[in-house]
């Protein structure tokens, strides 16, 4: 149940990545303090956060979409889907949550922790 955990999960980011579009410059330098060394040079931006915010806006109001339409809908036919659609952007939703927090934060909590 573990590995398969992990396997979903991992699934799921990659998927929601490639939907999502990314405008990060991959520039990378060896020299932390190139800055210092080169009077032209720029300097480099902090990449944005890995999820966008209106996708946890997205994922928040199926989340909470969800949630009323099974507390108002009962026992009935499609509690079941609604169940794994409720879940789903649940989880997704507090994943996008915690690989949004601090850095130092998420040295100590693993955002699969948090989701």
């Amino acid at each position: 149940g573990f590995y398969f955990t992990l396997l979903t999960t991992a699934g799921s980011v990659v998927g929601i990545r490639k939907l999502t579009p990314s405008n990060v410059e991959t520039g990378t330098s060896d020299n932390a303090d190139d800055s210092t060394t080169r009077p032209d040079a720029t300097p480099i931006k902090a990449p944005p956060p890995p999820f966008s915010q209106s996708l946890v806006y997205q994922l928040r109001t199926v989340m909470a979409a969800t949630g009323v339409l099974l507390a108002v809908q009962g026992k009935k036919q499609l509690t079941g889907p609604v169940y794994g659609l409720f879940f789903l952007a649940t989880t997704l939703h507090n994943f996008c949550v915690g690989a949004r927090l601090p850095a130092g934060f998420k040295k100590t909590v693993h955002p699969l922790v948090t989701c």
